[in-house]
């Protein structure tokens, strides 16, 4: 059973590259300007622990800057986050990447979040699609992006 104040996004993409390459593309905030579209700006290290500015970009909205940290970092396999909008437990976002070889040069990444706080069940009709859409162009340039580069060694 779904808690009453948690909503999800769950998508998926088949990406045509080592799992390495992608992890390069994901471990690079650098890069994100180039191929993220829900998080174009992400400034900060990836480490457990370390915190993270975000740019949120969401259809039809100014784009927001968030704060959040990293809590669970595995090489080549997921990065998580944990930020919030305005106060903790009003909104909070757990936004993983999860990479999966499906061989030596496929993988299929997995782009979610999970949404908590008590502003959830009354925002989440308006805004719950605007992030579906977001995800699902976000993976679409990042195969993209990473599928013109494959050439490349993996860092």
């Amino acid at each position: 059973m779904k808690a009453i104040f948690q909503e999800s996004v769950h998508t998926t993409i088949v990406i045509e590259a080592s799992r390495e390459v992608v992890w390069s593309a994901l471990s690079d905030f650098t890069t994100y300007g180039v191929w993220n579209k829900v998080s174009p700006r992400v400034i900060g290290h990836l480490t457990v622990g370390a915190g993270v500015k975000i740019e949120v970009d969401l259809p039809d909205m100014k784009i927001t800057t968030t704060k959040a940290t990293v809590i669970d970092l595995k090489k080549f396999e997921s990065i998580c986050w944990v930020g919030n909008f305005w106060i903790r437990g009003l909104m909070d976002g757990y936004h993983s990447y999860r990479l999966k070889a499906l061989d030596s040069h496929r993988t299929e990444l997995a782009h979610d979040e999970i949404f908590k706080g008590l502003l959830v069940p009354f925002i989440w009709s308006s805004m719950g699609p605007k992030f579906t859409q977001r995800f699902n162009e976000t993976n679409a340039s990042l195969k993209l992006f990473v599928e013109s580069k494959r050439h490349l060694k993996p860092a």
